[in-house]
């Protein structure tokens, strides 16, 4: 009956222990779904990233490109910073010109509607 008895006692704790194995079983389980889904998550952000970076450098590319152009262009034509500031500097003494033909214009036309009002000047 001893026997019988021990090996009842025997019986419940391999039952609690498979109980227990089972629990933490299922939260292992439990855990690598999570895990499974994290890592699927992190791997779609991977994909997005790789794409975000390929768009960038093909962006930096057609830059890239179009600067070279750019530079092309302006050699061919000859625009390089000296032939600029000329034109500018000649720009600037046209519009001085223009400025004083248009006040000496402004007090001649002032003194003719002076004289038209019969004011001497």
């Amino acid at each position: 009956e001893l026997v019988g008895h021990l090996g009842q006692v025997e019986l419940e704790v391999v039952k609690k222990r498979e109980a227990t194995l089972g629990n933490e079983l299922r939260a292992l389980r439990h855990r690598v779904d999570q895990d499974r889904r994290q890592l699927g998550d992190l791997d779609n952000a991977r994909h997005d990233t790789h794409d975000v970076v390929m768009n960038a450098h093909d962006r930096v590319d057609a830059l890239e490109k179009r600067f070279r152009k750019h530079l092309l262009d302006c050699e061919q034509m000859g625009h390089d910073r000296a032939s600029l500031m000329q034109q500018l500097e000649v720009m600037q003494k046209k519009d001085a010109a223009l400025s004083a033909e248009l006040q000496a214009s402004a007090i001649r036309w002032e003194a003719e509607r002076l004289q038209l009002k019969g004011v001497k000047t």
